[in-house]
């Protein structure tokens, strides 16, 4: 366990909202290599080419990359988030039992 905490909340927030631009480029990224795929096969004739795209642009592929990936990132904000907002509720409840044992 860690000696001290330092915490700064808007280091934090700040660290949150750079990891979730980092979900919203994943989702980027993830619509141009659908297209490019998608592209890439659309020369190609019979079910092959067809079971391709749809694997591609609505099954699998397209949920782990387009959906799953960016979710679990953006998670990582979300519990950034939490636990910044516990340490500082902590914060002011230990203030607050400091201020009313002075009286």
């Amino acid at each position: 366990m860690a000696q001290k905490i330092v915490f700064k909340y808007a280091d934090i927030e700040s660290a949150a909202v750079s990891i979730d631009s980092i979900a919203g480029q994943y989702r980027e990224k993830a619509a141009a290599f659908i297209s490019a795929a998608t592209n890439a096969a659309e020369p190609w004739k019979g079910d092959t080419k067809d079971a391709f795209i749809e694997y591609i642009s609505t099954g699998n592929v397209y949920k782990y990359i387009s959906i799953e990936l960016p979710e679990m990132v953006e998670a990582l904000a979300t519990v950034l988030r939490g636990n910044a907002t516990a340490m500082n509720e902590a914060d002011g409840q230990i203030a607050s039992s400091i201020r009313s044992n002075m009286q």
